[in-house]
């Protein structure tokens, strides 16, 4: 397992299945435009509250929170849904009628995942702070100047830490979709031995992401910002803003073929990252195809 394997292997999944990639994208496309109509009363009480604001008399709070809360919801679902069946792809050489898509166990696993690793990494934060504190307190007391330099050291050892620990834990969800069954333990043996081929793959990719996110606001900022340009006066900020605002809630073609354009290229990368993990994961764990044969008959 090699970086340049790992991140070819993402791009040959992909390529073989464009039909999946279209279907994501397309629910994509039409997941985005749902919330986007249910969040509109949100960002018209937004923009009542800026006019309020700046004509001197109390601004309303916006309304339709509770919409963005459930939007949340939903957006962590698709995203979950998504990554479940991007592995599953990956480790079949057959097709599937529903683009590898379901909500069953694998997903439900998942979900219990990430909130055993959400509060895991609350706790080692908190005791990191409060050990690092005491011991910087300690220093400090003796040197402000030691306990200054100490601090700098720790919050970069802090940095490097998570960094360590998370590629260490990248491939336990990927492993959990594989073998059907919560792989904590097997997904951080996975990565023994191939931290750095890990994360050299992930800084890669991080560039990648970078470049593309550049090129994307290059091309839409002469769309969507052109409005704030020449803004002199808090005032005239805030009717720019409006403008803006109103540009992306107006139908045009330009907004369509933005929406259009990056649904596919966010899904693309997306679908791309969780390929690449995939393949790590496999790769890593030896799973040949004959062990993930049951993998699609499984949900049929």
């Amino acid at each position: 397992m090699n970086i340049g394997e790992l991140l070819g292997g993402g791009f040959r999944v992909l390529a073989k299945r464009p039909k999946e990639l279209i279907i994501w994208s397309i629910i994509q496309l039409v997941f985005g435009g749902a919330v986007f109509a249910i969040m509109m009363p949100f960002f018209a009480s937004i923009m009542a509250a800026q006019r309020a604001a700046a004509a001197g008399t109390a601004p309303a709070l916006p309304s339709g929170l509770g919409m963005i809360f459930l939007f949340e919801l939903l957006l962590m679902l698709w995203f979950l849904m998504l990554f479940a069946a991007v592995v599953r792809m990956t480790a079949s050489d057959g097709n599937d009628r529903w683009a590898w898509l379901r909500f069953g166990m694998d997903e439900i696993r998942l979900i219990g995942l990430g909130l055993l690793l959400i509060i895991a990494m609350i706790v080692v934060e908190i005791v990191a702070v409060l050990l690092g504190g005491v011991v910087v307190g300690l220093v400090t007391a003796g040197s402000a100047a030691a306990g200054g330099i100490l601090a700098v050291v720790l919050i970069i050892l802090g940095i490097c830490a998570a960094i360590w620990a998370s590629v260490r834990i990248s491939l336990i969800a990927a492993i959990t979709v594989l073998d059907h069954e919560f792989a904590i333990r097997k997904g951080w043996r996975a990565t023994k031995g191939h931290f750095w081929t890990l994360f050299g793959t992930y800084v890669v990719m991080f560039i990648g992401y970078m470049i593309v996110e550049g090129i994307a606001v290059a091309v839409m900022s002469p769309f969507l910002f052109s409005s704030l340009v020449g803004a002199r006066s808090p005032d005239q900020a805030i009717e720019a803003q409006q403008r803006m605002m109103a540009t992306l809630t107006t139908p045009s073609v330009g907004l369509i073929i933005f929406w259009v354009v990056g649904s596919l290229v966010g899904t693309a990368l997306i679908a791309y990252y969780h390929a690449v993990n995939a393949t790590a994961a496999i790769a890593a764990t030896g799973h040949s195809r004959a062990d993930l044969a049951g993998l699609e008959s499984a949900f049929e």
